[in-house]
């Protein structure tokens, strides 16, 4: 069942398409009000993700406040500009009052849907596959999706933290690298089941 927050998004849609695909099998489009805070540090986007995705929660952070609970360092102690790794990351969710999964992969399209139906906006890790930051990774926040155009291609809706980044995007499904790499990036590492913990 999808929340009310997006219920209304998913209706507008559905009876958008209703006059054009008339005999297809039911399919929907869901985008979440998600707001993407820009990265602080050249390579904050990490926190950046994180601390969007506990204000879209209703959580008043900051990504100073994220990265030194990620880190575990004292508060009166400057954070570093710095990448971090995938299980510190969770760890930063745990130690500001959330609980979260980390797999090394992508998520199916079907496991998409679920989270963005149950009100719960994503990380989505990325592996750079060409340019001057190959294999190095990002983080963008997956906030939407539509497969009533095409279930064999559905599009997602990410945000990007990048301060020179277009902040939304809307991509193939088949250009997300999950199948194979494309010219730009390969989708390697998620952070789902983002929810509020106790």
């Amino acid at each position: 069942m999808l929340s009310p927050r997006i219920a209304r998004t998913a209706a507008a849609a559905a009876l958008a398409i209703a006059g054009t695909l008339a005999g297809a099998q039911s399919s929907v489009a869901a985008v979440l009000p998600y707001t993407q805070e820009v990265q602080k540090g050249g390579y904050w986007c990490w926190a950046a993700t994180a601390v969007s995705i506990q204000k879209y929660h209703g959580s008043q952070i900051d990504q100073d406040r994220f990265c030194h609970a990620a880190r575990n360092i004292p508060a009166n102690r400057p954070c570093p500009d710095e990448g971090l790794a995938w299980p510190n990351i969770v760890k930063g969710y745990n130690a500001t009052g959330y609980s979260a999964k980390w797999t090394q992969s992508y998520l199916p399209f079907s496991t998409v849907k679920r989270e963005i139906d149950a009100d719960s906006p994503f990380v989505m890790g990325v592996t750079w596959t060409n340019g001057p930051s190959v294999n190095s990774q990002h983080t963008v926040v997956v906030y939407g999706y539509d497969d009533s155009y095409s279930t064999a291609n559905p599009t997602v809706s990410y945000a990007d933290p990048g301060p020179d980044s277009q902040r939304r995007t809307t991509v193939a499904w088949n250009d997300l690298g999950v199948r194979t790499p494309t010219s730009q990036f390969r989708w390697t590492d998620t952070i789902y089941n983002i929810r509020k913990s106790g």
